[in-house]
């Protein structure tokens, strides 16, 4: 029964019915691992490419309706296109996020360390004090300055200040114990490369990234979504279809989830 100052529900014509297409009903997004939003964004392009135009026999008759039958309104011709441009942009981001990442960074700035531990040995092993008073001197100062040196920037200043002093005295310590210049190079390209990581353009990088990726996830999964739920209408008398279209990682989880709640009920009983 209605409440006195309740008006009631409108109802719905039969133009209203739903007879073709709803509009998608925008949902709070699922968070997704971003390689698996990726490797589904990539499988939904090749469904949609593959079913977009209808499928139809050797004698025209029409056996199955495309994606194009949906309207360049609600799907337009450039959908397949916008996602394989998403996909290329998360990937773009991802080579340039692991390029200038904390954890790259770290890895460099360890094979820097090990380098300026071969410098740092070969420097104290080429200058003793009876023979090369000057340059073992020399050696010492260096050691005090850099011991200890763990950032990118500390070891990149350590790489230069070694390679500087030991490219001074090549003729001495080439083939001791191994060494040669081709050390030397190494090092030097290693500190080029170590200062960058400090440099503000990268930091800005860095930055904009970090804002940007979530962004471009968040887009790829609402067109994944959008597509999604038109293939659940274009397909709803072929379900092997759609399927297709459903996400593997989300259903794993909820039947995870359903097995939790049954054993959490099992137990309790």
């Amino acid at each position: 029964m209605l409440r006195s100052n309740s008006s009631p529900p409108p109802t719905r014509s039969v133009s209203e019915a739903p007879s073709e297409c709803p509009e998608p009903v925008v949902r709070k997004s699922v968070p997704l691992p971003r390689n698996v939003l990726r490797e589904e964004a990539v499988t939904i392009l090749r469904l949609l490419r593959r079913h977009w135009e209808p499928r139809v026999s050797s004698t025209g008759e029409r056996l199955q309706e495309g994606f194009v039958s949906i309207g360049e309104a609600r799907l337009p011709h450039s959908t397949a296109d916008h996602l394989e441009g998403l996909i290329a942009k998360i990937d773009a981001e991802d080579r340039a996020a692991g390029a200038i990442g904390r954890s790259h960074v770290r890895e460099r700035a360890d094979v820097g360390r090990d380098l300026h531990a071969t410098l740092s040995g070969v420097a104290k092993a080429a200058f003793l004090r009876t023979v090369d008073p000057v340059e073992a001197e020399q050696a010492r100062e260096l050691e005090k300055v850099h011991v200890g040196a763990s950032s990118a920037l500390e070891v990149a200043a350590a790489l230069e200040d070694y390679s500087a002093f030991l490219g001074q005295h090549i003729a001495l310590v080439d083939g001791l114990g191994g060494f040669g210049p081709e050390t030397l190079v190494a090092a030097k390209a290693l500190a080029v490369e170590l200062r960058a990581y400090g440099c503000p353009d990268v930091q800005e990088r860095s930055k904009e990234l970090f804002n940007s990726r979530p962004l471009t996830a968040r887009e790829t999964h609402l067109l994944c979504q959008r597509i999604r739920h038109y293939a659940k209408f274009l397909f709803r008398t072929q379900p092997e279809i759609y399927r297709q279209f459903t996400s593997v990682y989300l259903r794993v989880q909820r039947a995870r989830l359903r097995r939790q709640v049954r054993e959490r009920a099992r137990k309790k009983t």
